[in-house]
């Protein structure tokens, strides 16, 4: 979940040097506890705006404090997953989608407001505009109940005709 801090709204290649930035500091202990020893100041120096700062000081509390459930969280449905981790502080409908898909390992994800993925689409299938997020929804319905084969699919697609 701290990855997909790191990586809301800025390049790909800039996501990996900030969360190389972040390793470096937190060293192999990748925890609530790990990441609450360390100053806002010193969490910020790694590449964080001072907002990711607070995101992330505020995932590594609900951690240690229970609101944040892995256990509950991986037996929930996707509604209910989404639900509980839009619930914290930072993290909207997109974060949610990308740890269900890449930690998880859910199938049938679609993280429709990724704009890779709307890119990738659009070249796919050849359109003059790329879609909405909804409009993309309404497209993938058929890679059901493998949406996530299909947006990893895509952002392979997205990546091999993109320079950054």
């Amino acid at each position: 979940m701290l990855q997909a801090i790191v990586g809301q709204q800025i390049s790909t290649k800039a996501a990996a040097s900030v969360w190389l930035r972040l390793v470096e500091l937190l060293g192999s202990d990748i925890s609530s506890e790990s990441l609450s020893g360390f100053t806002r100041e010193e969490i910020q120096a790694c590449g964080l705006s001072w907002r990711k700062v607070d995101y992330a000081l505020g995932l590594a509390e609900a951690v240690k404090n229970g609101t944040l459930d892995f256990g509950l969280l991986e037996q929930a449905d996707e509604t209910q997953a989404v639900k509980m981790i839009t619930a914290l502080k930072g993290f909207g409908p997109w974060s949610a989608e990308i740890y269900l898909m890449l930690a998880e390992g859910r199938a049938d994800i679609c993280p429709s407001a990724d704009l890779a993925i709307q890119i990738a689409y659009q070249r796919l299938k050849g359109l003059e505009v790329k879609p909405t997020a909804k409009e993309l929804i309404t497209f993938v319905e058929p890679w059901r109940p493998h949406r996530s084969a299909g947006c990893l699919f895509l952002w392979h697609l997205y990546g091999s005709t993109t320079l950054d």
